[in-house]
């Protein structure tokens, strides 16, 4: 379905919204305040092929030229069949470039392997390689994605935590830079550099121009449940910094 401006809109499926799903290893401590719980509803589908979400330069404005700190938290269920190879998830800058003045993007590079990827080409100056093998079983997962560029160590300037569980990156080529110009860049959801799609869906996909605390994590993760036959998910307006943007599909 395409909608506005010739941008591809993907289809609103009326797939139900994430409830949390069971996974591996140790979850961070529990935040002191639970986040209240609003309806979730419905998500939206991405066919792998054409489907994306063009939302504009806003975003890159709002976090500008120069940003030190931001997080990015989202819900997504990947198909495995056929199983996911560079499926693009997220991104910004012209996804349609080969060369791809891409300041940020991540995406489901393979079944057991996510990508983050700073820098201005295919190949990219800087990359995170997780390998997960709990990410994708064709089930909702949380991703939030942490960036401090003020820490010394590539490890510590960008984490990623999978529902609720931190995973240790492998930083790849060059140092993870100490900021990300965002500015003027236009945000993609579904698509990222050289049109790599994703085929799957997302929900409740949020941008935070901080870095969000092991506390904060835990807090998004553990007030998505089912509660009498109605998914719910974290209200993240409660949080003492609400997101800058919150794309709730």
């Amino acid at each position: 379905m395409k909608m506005g401006m010739g941008f591809p809109i993907p289809n609103l499926s009326n797939l139900p919204g994430p409830s949390r799903p069971g996974g591996g290893g140790t979850p961070v401590p529990p935040g002191p305040t639970p986040l209240a719980q609003i309806d979730n509803l419905n998500s939206m589908s991405f066919d792998g092929t054409s489907d994306f979400i063009n939302a504009g330069t806003g975003l890159g404005n709002a976090l500008g030229s120069s940003a030190t700190n931001f997080s990015v938290s989202g819900w997504f269920k990947t198909l495995v069949n056929p199983l996911p190879s560079n499926e693009g998830m997220f991104g910004f800058g012209d996804h349609t470039d080969i060369i791809n003045n891409s300041p940020f993007r991540f995406m489901q590079k393979s079944y057991n392997n996510f990508d983050v990827f700073f820098g201005h080409t295919i190949y990219h100056t800087y990359g995170v390689n997780v390998y997960n093998p709990i990410a994708i079983r064709d089930a909702w997962r949380n991703y939030i994605i942490i960036y401090d560029g003020s820490q010394a160590v590539g490890v510590d300037k960008l984490k990623l935590y999978v529902d609720g569980v931190k995973y240790l990156p492998i930083v790849e080529g060059s140092i993870i830079p100490s900021s990300v110009n965002f500015n003027g860049k236009t945000n993609t959801i579904g698509v990222v550099a050289q049109n790599k799609f994703y085929n799957g869906s997302v929900d409740e996909l949020a941008v935070f121009n901080y870095s969000l605390t092991e506390a904060e994590v835990q807090s998004i993760y553990n007030a998505t449940a089912v509660v009498d036959g109605v998914n719910k998910t974290a209200d993240l307006s409660q949080l003492t910094t609400p997101p800058v943007a919150w794309y709730r599909m």
